[in-house]
């Protein structure tokens, strides 16, 4: 995997993607203004004042939002759906598996918030990993509706067929 040093950081070319498509969800042009976290200079576009990084309890959210802040967008992670329901953007990351991950949006009203925000908002949403996977309508590895954003059903690759080992 290829990498690269950004503000002392490394960067694989994952999070090069995911930092391309941020930029494109959060575009327009920016100005400068202090964090309220650690004074530095930051960059937040006028069109995106919020972006908020859906906190799933599984995974680390707050790595997607420390890739944020290092491309100059502020953010906040949280699983508070009155939070999510005021975003300019969504972003769902996530790890693990599929049920217990739309059980626990389900249960606390993100399932709607996130529902709401694509379709009656038309706000820009990304789905990282096991996020996107979520907002597609099912998948092979449970018995959970996914949110149904998008239609397709997540099936599991069958490595022996190809000659690969797929993890997990």
């Amino acid at each position: 995997v290829e990498s690269k040093r950004m503000s002392g950081s490394v960067v694989s070319i994952t999070q090069k993607v995911q930092i391309w498509y941020i930029s494109v969800l959060a575009q327009g042009v920016t100005h400068r203004q202090p964090d309220s976290v650690s004074g530095a200079q930051v960059s937040t576009p006028p069109k995106v004042q919020n972006i908020v990084v859906i906190d799933i309890g599984i995974g680390n959210p707050d790595a997607v939002r420390n890739l944020l802040h290092a491309i100059g967008y502020r953010s906040v992670c949280t699983a508070d759906p009155r939070v999510g329901a005021e975003a300019h953007v969504l972003v769902l990351p996530g790890v693990g598996s599929f049920d217990p991950a739309m059980r626990f949006l389900r249960e606390r009203g993100l399932d709607d918030v996130i529902r709401s925000h694509a379709r009656e908002r038309r706000l820009p949403l990304l789905g990282i990993c096991l996020g996107m996977q979520l907002l597609g309508e099912s998948s092979e590895e449970g018995e959970c509706a996914g949110l149904g954003l998008l239609p397709f059903r997540c099936v599991r690759i069958d490595g022996e067929q190809h000659g690969v080992r797929v993890p997990n």
